[in-house]
């Protein structure tokens, strides 16, 4: 809140910077055409000096309010990571959309009928958000996407929780899984069904083999 206000003080200075310009200006116009010939000769022969209070007004104005906007924006953007922060240290589950949740249930499904054990990896990790993000025309963020895993993985929250600061670790690496996987999860929801999800923790249990 601090950054804000002082943030409102730029600007009102900012506002108060280019009244007084324009102010200053208008009676340096007066000024010069007092004596309308040199003020004929001052707009064709050096228009900066004619122009000079209003140049300097409207310069100093907008790095003050440039100034003003970049604190109000800084506080805002300081809020929204704490936020994104909070959410993602959190172990607690959240919201998740029931076509998501259908989708990767039927792959889980699967998993549990073969007690396999639940895989949670920067692979799975890109895989989820690329489901998320097809299913939902969404782009989420890690922050955005770890609640929803902690509802999908319920019962797993340790392992959420190890699978997303690996993929955090692991920008590149998820990253690239992500832009890999985004044709493939189409298909996939194209089709109605899932498999990359139970075939990658098949493999990875019983061959430690990964994409």
């Amino acid at each position: 809140m601090g950054k804000k206000l002082i943030g409102l003080l730029f600007l009102l200075c900012g506002i108060a910077v280019f009244a007084g310009a324009i102010a200053a200006e208008i009676a340096w116009l007066v000024f010069c055409f007092g004596t309308v010939i040199i003020g004929i000769l001052l707009l064709f022969l050096a228009p900066a000096i004619l122009f000079f209070p209003v140049n300097i007004g409207f310069v100093t104005g907008m790095a003050i309010w440039g100034a003003g906007i970049a604190l109000i924006s800084e506080e805002d953007s300081d809020r929204t990571d704490l936020e994104s922060n909070r959410r993602f240290n959190s172990l607690e589950p959240g919201e998740v959309d029931l076509s998501v949740a259908f989708f990767v249930q039927q792959q889980m499904n699967e998993l549990m009928s073969r007690k396999e054990r639940v895989v949670i990896d920067t692979v799975v990790v890109a895989y989820l958000t690329a489901v998320v993000n097809i299913i939902t025309k969404k782009n989420v963020s890690l922050s955005e996407l770890k609640p929803m895993c902690h509802g999908l993985f319920h019962k797993s929250p340790f392992e959420v929780d190890t699978g997303f600061r690996e993929a955090l670790d692991n920008n590149g690496e998820y990253r690239a899984s992500v832009r890999k996987l985004m044709p493939i999860v189409r298909d996939e929801v194209a089709s109605g069904q899932g498999a990359f999800l139970a075939q990658y923790v098949i493999r990875h249990n019983h061959t430690d083999q990964t994409v």
